[in-house]
């Protein structure tokens, strides 16, 4: 009798033992598997938020800022072509910085005030401390080897002086290039603009005591395909000709998926936007 009680109480005793282990084992399974379901939302959560860092402010191309910003790539007509040509041949290079700041120098007016006309020097000079007052404004990295650049600058090292060449139009028709902002995106570290290029011919026709003007515009450099020709001086006035032309790109005169695209990256510093980097997109 007593050996039967025995062995019904280790019996009960193994059955509880195997369902104690059995719940223990099914309610692993389940946190594994709970587990394995939450690590996908985890990472997808991540990502989101990385996204959500990342995700681009969009900038109006006449608001305050963008004006500032189209203002730094607005090049004028006579340096247009050299400063365009130094930036897709070698980027932002020393050479390419110099251009843009000797086209500051002569087209901003905060900046005429740094050229000097001294009795030692036969044409406008700035110094190479002045000339590094508007590398400063212009550019993240404004650390510049000084050079001469031939038809634009002489540089003097022994008196650290740049005498500049003045330039004019010959002919009866002369280039440049333009561009034409269509896109700005701020994001937290840095704002991209996106600019259409367009490549400009003005031809001049003297006709007894007039002039005939009109101005062949393209999509390439080599000046191949013909986008559109203006006839009168339409774009005789440089402060108007990117809002000239952005007209005629958004009306559909101008095809804009044949036009070419560079990209200029900027960085804030203390409300003044710097140029940091140049590519064609």
């Amino acid at each position: 009798m007593k050996s039967k009680v025995v062995t019904i109480l280790c019996c009960v005793l193994i059955i509880l033992a195997i369902i104690c282990f059995g719940y223990i084992f099914l309610n692993s399974s389940d946190k594994e598997e709970e587990n394995k379901g939450q690590e996908p939302q985890t990472v997808e959560e991540n990502n989101e938020v990385v996204e959500r860092e990342e995700r681009a402010k969009n900038v109006v191309v006449n608001s305050r800022i963008g004006v500032q910003l189209t203002n730094s790539i607005k090049y004028s007509n006579i340096y247009s072509n050299r400063i365009i040509d130094e930036l897709d041949e070698n980027g932002l290079s020393d050479k390419a910085k110099l251009l843009i700041a000797l086209d500051k120098l002569y087209r901003e007016e905060e900046y005429q005030n740094l050229m000097s006309y001294p009795e030692d020097y036969s044409s406008t000079y700035v110094t190479g401390e002045n000339m590094q007052k508007i590398l400063d404004d212009t550019f993240c990295n404004s650390d510049v080897n000084y050079m001469s650049i031939e038809q634009s600058l002489e540089y003097d090292s022994t008196s650290n002086v740049f005498t500049l060449v003045h330039i004019g139009y010959e002919g009866s028709s002369f280039n440049y290039t333009l561009e034409i902002p269509y896109q700005i995106l701020q994001y937290s570290d840095r704002i991209e603009l996106d600019a259409y290029r367009i490549y400009v011919t003005k031809n001049v026709q003297m006709q007894d005591i007039t002039s005939n003007i009109s101005n062949n515009l393209y999509y390439d450099k080599s000046k191949s395909v013909l986008a559109i020709t203006l006839n009168d001086d339409v774009l005789g006035i440089e402060s108007e000709q990117i809002n000239y032309i952005k007209e005629l790109i958004d009306n559909g005169s101008i095809d804009k998926n044949s036009l070419e695209t560079v990209r200029y990256t900027f960085k804030n510093n203390n409300d003044s936007y710097k140029i940091d980097s140049f590519k064609t997109i």
